[in-house]
């Protein structure tokens, strides 16, 4: 399941605030990690490139993803595989993580 089909089936809204925010995030961290072979920095890299392209700063950008984030019930995030409350980084990676098809070879991303 990707994020922006989670989100919807959660009942969060494209109108919500972060809800663009945390695909842009999921998306970012997926390319960031597929051309640069490292870790993406959350805060150091993605929320301000993030908020750049939205012209928003990078505090707003995790706020928004935050909240979008504690709209979903915690048993959600439980059924997923994910932690009761988890943090934004922890479902910006999970998503961005599960798996990349890459050619005809399935990678996990750590």
């Amino acid at each position: 399941m990707d994020i922006k089909s989670f989100l919807l089936n959660n009942k969060i809204l494209p109108n919500i605030a972060g809800f663009n925010y945390l695909i842009s995030a999921v998306d970012e961290t997926k390319n960031y990690h597929l051309n640069n072979k490292g870790k993406c920095q959350i805060t150091k890299y993605l929320y301000p490139k993030i908020a750049k392209d939205n012209n928003v700063t990078a505090s707003s950008v995790g706020r928004g993803i935050r909240y979008c984030i504690s709209k979903i019930k915690d048993e959600k995030f439980l059924e997923i595989g994910l932690n009761k409350n988890p943090t934004n980084s922890e479902v910006i990676v999970f998503f961005a993580i599960m798996w990349i098809k890459k050619g005809d070879i399935w990678i996990i991303l750590y």
